[in-house]
């Protein structure tokens, strides 16, 4: 019973990056090497989009210190309203983009 199951069409391997494998695979003809290009691409891949996001993480941090005085201005102004507080910090991060 257990062998029909391990047979079965839904458990073979399917997908985006098995039809990328499969590609490589088929260009290359060496299973091991392409595990190693397989790997590489996809290590180049995530790298671009690591660098992406510590550049927008570093912009944002950026703007937060940019705001931080106006913010500061802003608590002791509205310390006893939180909700006008938090309209005029939104505005502020609004403008500052």
């Amino acid at each position: 019973m257990s062998d029909l199951i391990l047979s079965s069409p839904l458990t073979a391997p399917h997908g985006l990056w098995v039809t990328i494998m499969n590609w490589i695979g088929q260009t290359i003809g060496n299973f091991g090497w392409t595990i190693v290009l397989f790997t590489i691409l996809i290590k180049v891949a995530f790298s671009f989009m690591d660098f992406f996001i510590k550049w927008n993480s570093r912009l944002s941090t950026l703007a937060q210190q940019r705001c931080a005085p106006q913010l500061e201005k802003l608590k002791k102004k509205y310390s006893n309203n939180q909700q006008l507080l938090q309209t005029q910090t939104m505005a502020i991060y609004k403008k500052e983009g």
